[in-house]
């Protein structure tokens, strides 16, 4: 590798190097005086997210201020080689700038209060970047109706295995249905917020990394992903944070970060499903199951015998539980009133109101807010 990266490299001859820990494949960090470069050899799949990553990363360093206090990736070259080459197989060599600081953990922002603040302002740095120019870069940007009809897809699909307590069909229902909670403008989002994304020096992010899904679309899938690393307590300290450092008018925003949390439920179970392993698929109903019990245990009447035959999932069956002429219901639920949300890191919270004028079956009351592009 260190051969292979000095033939690629201009003037450059590495004094040293070490290899680093990467559970993907093989790394290093080779060095020549004060300049230093990590190498990483990809395989075919790899390669392709390290391309998307590089487009990601590109297009990120044209957006963000100037002073931003974190970093992205920053490839310098790359090569592909033939199969037996390097490796038995096809790979890609690439070089790349360092990235300051060390992966974060759960436990740092246990430990490290000012992490929480820091998260919370990355983030928010993030979601004020300009949208259309991301969206004119080529990468995907999805508009609130986008989103919405996507949920209500798979919430279908769920639905159409069975496998869905009645009184959680409901609960998500409203929630999508509600038109004021998807009056939102779009914005630059990471999609896959966790703490191998995230390096700190020990008090502040400072680097955000795996942005091969950037991407226009909701805010709240990265909040939601956020408060899967905090606790409760912390995660109301996080969500203020963020408000702080960016004033947006989203009154919708808490319930889609809830329903976003929720959901992985569901996400779970459709994996599952299109896996074909019936162990996984029995294991996600049972945690539907549960939570059920948790959010509304007068109302579980879904109890699936041991001998449900295990069926894939269809789209485009109706959801039940709503009666579309409802609508009053629909608009004025809450999807958190009195029960936990799925995941531990999100606790009780006041919640915007829900303006009751709302016909949640009138498309165009839900926001295009359209990118141009």
């Amino acid at each position: 590798m260190i051969a292979a990266a000095h033939s690629i490299l201009e003037q450059f001859t590495p004094d040293k190097w070490m290899p680093l820990d990467d559970p993907r494949g093989p790394r290093l960090l080779m060095s020549q005086g004060d300049t230093s470069y990590t190498v990483s050899l990809w395989d075919e799949k790899q390669a392709v997210d390290a391309g998307a990553s590089d487009v990601a990363s590109a297009v990120l360093r044209s957006v963000l201020p100037k002073d931003a206090p974190f970093t992205v990736p920053r490839t310098v070259v790359s090569q592909s080689f033939s199969a037996g080459e390097l490796t038995d197989t096809r790979a890609t060599l690439v070089v790349a700038d360092p990235l300051p600081g060390i992966p974060v953990s759960t436990q740092d922002f246990v430990e490290q209060p000012s992490l929480i603040e820091s998260l919370a302002r990355t983030l928010a740095i993030l979601h004020s970047c300009d949208a259309g120019a991301v969206a004119d870069s080529g990468l995907v940007a999805k508009e609130p109706q986008e989103t919405r009809e996507q949920l209500l897809d798979n919430l279908d699909r769920a639905a159409s295995t069975r496998k869905v307590p009645t009184p959680l069909l409901e609960r998500w229902e409203q929630v999508l249905e509600t038109a004021s909670a998807w009056h939102f403008l779009p914005t630059p989002i990471h999609d896959a917020i966790d703490v191998d994304a995230l390096r700190c020096d020990g008090a502040q992010i400072v680097a955000l990394t795996d942005v091969h899904r950037l991407r226009v679309g909701d805010p709240a899938v990265d909040l939601a992903a956020a408060g899967a690393l905090l606790s409760p307590n912390s995660f109301e300290e996080f969500l203020e944070h963020y408000a702080t450092h960016r004033e947006v008018d989203d009154p919708g925003l808490r319930q889609r970060i809830d329903l976003m949390n929720e959901f992985v439920m569901v996400e779970l179970l459709l994996t599952a499903i299109d896996s074909g392993d019936a162990q996984s698929v029995d294991e996600a109903a049972q945690m539907l199951r549960d939570f059920a019990e948790v959010v509304a245990p007068d109302e579980v009447t879904h109890r699936p015998a041991e001998a449900d035959e295990f069926r894939p999932a269809s789209a485009g069956v109706a959801v039940s539980g709503t009666d579309s002429d409802s609508a009053e219901t629909v608009a004025t639920t809450d999807i958190s009133t009195d029960a936990p949300t799925f995941v531990p890191s999100v606790g009780p919270a006041d919640r915007p109101a829900v303006d009751p004028t709302a016909d949640p079956d009138d498309e165009d009351s839900i926001p295009t807010n359209r990118i141009d592009t």
